[in-house]
């Protein structure tokens, strides 16, 4: 979930700070069929006398969420799935400071996207994510990260709310339908399918940025909100549950997550309209039209039922 205040001014590629890592010789390859600039961020391909990576830059006032996302990645890396993993920096952190940035150097996680029209694709995907939930279970809540329990700035009045009351009302309701008693832990927050890259049979993921303390099944309404309304999710949750440590009783409560994650994405469409911060937003994607398919997420949940994406 993107960041939703104003943002200082773009780092330019001809400045960057490899100095961090002790590098000074890089050559920027384009990007090709790849996104450069995230919602909150800018990245670079580079050419390193160590191969190919990744430098990434968020704004200095996100660098302790930035760096634990960073963490979680290097753990995960740690376990066998390619993370996009930091590497550390001079001075022995996960990320380093320069200007109105946060830096990062990244591995490069190489492969295809995943299709989402391929089940066994699909399925691939989600045992990775199980594999993922499971290598994080042990990490409690990391640095400036949202936490579950602590969400309640949520449903603070706010002026850029204001004649928007179905934002509020759904992240209230979706709360209130989500028990106490659900597996929660460190997740990635944005494992959308087109986010993971599949390589010799084997599948990673990168773009730890968003990362989050949260019920499992909050990732698990993530990937199936931004998939198409006609592919089988089966093989993906299917194959989340050989991999993952919640039971498949917990699948009931998706329905009320997916409603709460449009609830939120809502929230930040609207903060940012209101700042006019549209770093990220491509061709037809404006935070206006984001707030409208944030509200057409929200009606399609509550269409659902708990036994939507029970087995």
């Amino acid at each position: 979930m993107p960041v939703f205040d104003p943002l200082p001014s773009a780092p330019s590629a001809t400045e960057l700070p490899l100095h961090l890592w002790g590098r000074e010789a890089y050559e920027v390859e384009p990007w090709g069929d790849t996104w450069q600039i995230g919602y909150n961020s800018h990245t670079w391909l580079l050419q390193l006398d160590s191969g190919r990576h990744v430098l990434k830059a968020v704004p200095r006032d996100q660098g302790v969420k930035f760096a634990s996302g960073l963490e979680a990645a290097l753990l995960i890396d740690g376990q066998g799935v390619p993370s996009g993993a930091p590497l550390r920096t001079v001075d022995g952190a996960v990320a380093g400071y320069a200007g109105e940035w946060c830096w990062a150097l990244l591995d490069y996680v190489g492969g295809t996207p995943a299709d989402p029209a391929d089940p066994e694709q699909l399925a691939l995907v989600g045992r990775t994510l199980g594999r993922i939930h499971t290598g994080l279970r042990e990490l409690p809540p990391l640095p400036g990260v949202m936490t579950w329990g602590r969400l309640d700035w949520l449903l603070v009045e706010e002026p850029f709310l204001e004649g928007r009351p179905w934002i509020q009302q759904a992240i209230r309701e979706s709360l209130a339908a989500l028990p106490d008693e659900l597996t929660v832990g460190m997740i990635h927050c944005d494992p959308r399918v087109t986010e993971f890259r599949i390589d010799q049979g084997r599948a990673g993921i990168f773009d730890w940025g968003e990362a989050m303390y949260a019920p499992h099944v909050f990732d698990l309404a993530t990937t199936l909100s931004f998939l198409d309304d006609d592919v089988d999710s089966k093989p993906f949750l299917s194959g989340y549950l050989t991999e993952s440590v919640i039971s498949a009783e917990e699948l009931a409560y998706i329905p009320a997550a997916l409603k709460l994650r449009a609830g939120i994405e809502a929230w930040i469409y609207a903060r940012r309209l209101h700042f006019g911060v549209d770093l990220g937003q491509q061709g037809e994607h404006t935070n206006a039209t984001l707030i409208e398919r944030a509200r057409t997420n929200i009606a399609a949940a509550e269409l659902k039922d708990r036994t939507s994406y029970l087995p």
